[in-house]
């Protein structure tokens, strides 16, 4: 039996869910996995009782790495982490480095691309993108590694909306300090359930800090405040009538697969940004309001990440103005108003958008494994 190191950039959940789902293939080939992280990512995998040892480290820090991680692993997965990498393949025989955002990558080549397994995933705009990287990478692309786990039988959709808000804290982003995206969404729901004669019952699910600052700050009886573990999160998505999210890829994409109408909030930081344009532009955001519909602003393709989000922050302070807000209220409330006619339609329309990039993982992650395991003897 071998080791197993794991590493996820703490950006949002979606690394994290990444590695939720590669465990869950993975994790009876490995007597030991170790996680490396910090925020989301720890708070994500500890909820799911796949992980057996944890270095609390900042894994986009080299130094830190080099100082704070002590032990040898067989194989490394490093999910979304190019600046941590080339310091933490130096713990593990072999490397397996995992790449759901190829497709808006602006930079060249880095260290990553000598990973043992370079893993891509299929997103929207990643086949278009991968005519560029041949030259480096000459692995195939992979179906979104979504819940394949979980099967779900039909459901009554009784359960209560849920308002997504995904990670928020990350190095670039920090609710109260430099962005209040948490807050403004919650205020404009709060406008939205003046417009509507019942308010449906309302779930809103972010990472703990946050929850725990906006149940503080808002009560309403229409809502409820919840930070959940994955699978839990999961199973609210089937029994949910409407998903109402931050723009992010992995919540869209996993309620999208369960039949779930998924209606998207203005972006939170710049790779949201790109990916509801991607999405509106495949017919998968027929409702979706974003910065250009509030303000008649965007956030042009091609920058760094950091200078990209320092942007997108700068558009988050428009919703200080009464009009905005107000707009943004009025938005989530024709999608509160919907009738049942009108989400199933949504549903419909994005499920055929989406079938082209879903497909069954499971022989690509066991022949993958299998390579690992054999080139570790």
């Amino acid at each position: 039996m071998m080791r197993l190191l794991v590493d996820a950039v703490a950006f949002c959940y979606g690394p994290a869910t990444v590695l939720h789902h590669v465990l869950r293939h993975w994790r009876s080939a490995f007597e030991h996995v170790t996680l490396a992280g910090t925020g989301t990512t720890i708070e994500h995998l500890s909820r799911a009782g796949l992980v057996d040892e944890y270095f609390s480290i900042d894994t986009e820090d080299p130094y830190a790495i080099e100082c704070g991680l002590k032990g040898k692993w067989d194989v490394l997965v490093c999910v979304q982490n190019p600046t941590g990498f080339p310091a933490l393949r130096r713990f593990a025989r072999r490397s397996v480095y995992w790449d759901f955002l190829l497709w808006m990558r602006a930079d060249g080549p880095g260290e990553e691309f000598s990973a043992d397994r370079y893993v891509i995933e299929g997103y929207p705009g990643t086949r278009r993108a991968l005519g560029r990287w041949r030259r480096w990478i000459s692995y195939p692309m992979l179906s979104p590694v979504l819940a394949t786990w979980v099967q779900t039988p039909p459901r009554d959709r009784q359960g209560p909306v849920i308002v997504n808000l995904g990670g928020q804290r990350s190095r670039l982003t920090y609710p109260g300090v430099n962005t209040h995206y948490p807050e403004r969404m919650v205020e404009a729901l709060v406008l939205a359930f003046d417009l509507i004669p019942s308010p449906p019952a309302i779930r809103i699910c972010a990472d703990t800090l946050t929850i725990n600052d906006l149940s503080r700050r808002w009560q309403h009886p229409s809502c409820t405040f919840a930070s959940i573990g994955h699978s839990e999160f999961l199973d609210a998505l089937a029994d949910a009538p409407l998903l109402i999210t931050h723009p992010g890829l992995y919540s869209p994409f996993e309620a999208i697969g369960f039949g779930t109408p998924t209606v998207f909030l203005p972006s939170s930081n710049y790779t949201q940004i790109l990916q509801l344009a991607a999405f509106r532009k495949r017919g998968l955001a027929p409702w979706a309001v974003d910065w250009t519909d509030l303000i008649g602003q965007t956030v042009q393709a091609g920058l760094a990440e950091s200078d990209g989000v320092r942007e997108v922050l700068q558009l988050v302070t428009s919703l200080e103005q009464v009009e905005v807000i107000k707009r943004l209220g009025e938005s989530l409330g024709s999608w509160l108003s919907l009738n049942q006619e009108e989400l199933d339609i949504c549903a419909t329309e994005q499920r055929n958008s989406a079938a082209k990039y879903y497909g069954d993982v499971g022989e690509f992650m066991r022949g993958l494994l299998s390579g690992l395991c054999g080139e570790g003897e």
